[in-house]
């Protein structure tokens, strides 16, 4: 027997056992992780997840209604991209030709969160301005009304469908204003 490659192949087999060993351990973790959670919630002081709307705060949620109250919305802690009607380069393209800028000189951001339900109606709609220095602020009402009118328009969404069926959708948009002027459409 070769004592050299008998060291190699036992080498080489711990080496793997390792690695799998070390896999094993982390995606153990990750599902601990995920399923879990690493710090305890306070249900208490935070009774609702990340991107829940207080139907009760928000704009426009009279005559609004969710198709499923028992489903969170889906892109519920980000933003569904896929539900602008014709794109978001065409969102972007008809908020410039409508948006007037009527002499305003705000700059900063205009932050919207809503919903968007399974048959395309925007409510529950979350109203944030803020300085060029992120903090609250108060921009003028006009600019704000022309932006969030223009951004809420039935037109412009497409309920999410999966599997054939139509879901409720959780969306925001960020506005980067500069001396009235629309710089940037985020996300």
């Amino acid at each position: 027997m070769n004592w050299n490659n008998f060291l190699k192949v036992t080498i080489i087999t711990f080496w793997v056992l390792l690695m799998v060993l070390g896999g094993l351990i982390g995606y153990i973790n990750y599902i601990h992780y995920e399923r879990i959670g690493k710090y305890p919630i306070n249900t208490a002081k935070y009774p609702h997840d990340v991107g829940y709307i207080n139907p009760k705060t928000a704009a426009f949620s009279e005559g609004f209604a969710r198709c499923d109250t028992t489903l969170k919305p889906q892109g519920y802690y980000h933003s569904e991209r896929n539900i602008f009607k014709d794109g978001k380069y065409q969102f972007r393209k008809t908020i410039s030709k409508k948006y007037e800028n009527n002499g305003y000189t705000d700059s900063g951001f205009l932050n919207l969160r809503f919903l968007v339900n399974c048959n395309g109606d925007v409510g529950n709609v979350e109203i944030n301005e803020l300085n060029s220095d992120y903090q609250q602020t108060d921009l003028n009402n006009e600019l704000v009304d022309q932006l969030v009118n223009l951004s809420i328009a039935k037109e412009n969404w497409t309920p999410k469908e999966i599997g054939g069926k139509t879901y409720d959708s959780y969306m925001y948009l960020i506005f980067k204003i500069e001396n009235g002027e629309v710089l940037e459409i985020l996300p």
